[in-house]
């Protein structure tokens, strides 16, 4: 999807840079469960041409919920398009935020990479370690 979508993949690449940058807050990479949409604001920004697109934390699953996950949604106010990444990790009480910043940020970046109709990606916070990028 985001292949075939320029609007989208510079939104894509602008949320990429943000997340490895550590310009969004590290509560949207905390595991905290029964967050929400509403208990976390969006994080809206502007790209090239002024399309404008929101970042989402848009649940923490419970931990009985296997595999625990984290749901994230980023969509475009100019297209109506968005894309969905949730990640994961087996013992969540015990992932680091660096971690989860990490994975989220591979999620969406395999987004970038992947066949044209992909519109949703999973990964496991276990494959990144505690210190995430640094």
């Amino acid at each position: 999807m985001a292949q075939n979508n320029p609007v989208l993949t510079m939104g894509l690449n602008a949320l990429l840079q943000m997340i490895r940058d550590d310009q969004i807050d590290d509560n949207y990479f905390k595991w905290t469960e029964g967050v929400t949409a509403k208990s976390t604001p969006p994080v809206g920004y502007k790209v090239q041409g002024g399309y404008q697109f929101t970042f989402t934390k848009e649940g923490v699953s419970e931990a009985s919920q296997m595999p625990p996950h984290i749901r994230y949604r980023l969509r475009s106010h100019s297209t109506g398009d968005s894309l969905s990444v949730y990640t994961e990790y087996a013992n969540h009480p015990t992932v680091t935020i660096p971690a989860v910043r990490a994975a989220t940020w591979a999620a969406f970046r395999a987004l970038v990479d992947l066949p044209g109709d992909t519109f949703l990606m999973t990964r496991d916070a276990r494959g990144y370690p505690p210190t995430g990028f640094h």
